[in-house]
């Protein structure tokens, strides 16, 4: 089996790594602007009443009942699917699961890289500041 190459120089194959990283930051690009446009132009003006975008929720309270709803259901699929593909042929259940499992790490990495760049570090936040700030 051969390996797919950019460019070869002698019998030195060159990888197709910068390749992968170039789709790798597009695809992280087009996630932040995804999830980006519907806080700022759905979710933040439905809570505001602006806008109607038929989320189950109308107020902070409800929003975070949906959230902890979503959280527990997201816990029950996974643990049903990895469940379910226990019965299945044991090499395709576990290629299964491995599949499942590596594409919702992808996801979470996402997430976790987006979180870590929208908060601030300990001494650099704003809210924090106000609170131990003495009034002069």
């Amino acid at each position: 089996m051969s390996r797919i190459c950019i460019t070869q120089i002698g019998s030195y194959c060159q990888p197709m790594k910068p390749i992968k990283s170039f789709f790798s930051k597009i695809r992280y690009k087009l996630f932040v602007l995804i999830i980006e446009w519907e806080i700022y132009h759905r979710i933040f003006p439905h809570l505001q009443k602006n806008k109607k975008c038929q989320y189950p929720f109308n107020s902070d309270c409800e929003l975070l009942k949906a959230t902890v709803q979503h959280s527990l259901e997201a816990d029950y699929f996974i643990k049903t699917i990895s469940n379910r593909a226990e019965k299945m042929d044991r090499a395709y259940g576990e290629a299964f699961r491995y599949i499942m499992y590596r594409d919702i790490s992808e996801r979470m990495k996402m997430f976790e890289q987006l979180v870590k760049q929208r908060t601030y570090p300990p001494l650099w936040n704003p809210r924090s500041v106000r609170k131990t700030a003495s009034p002069l």
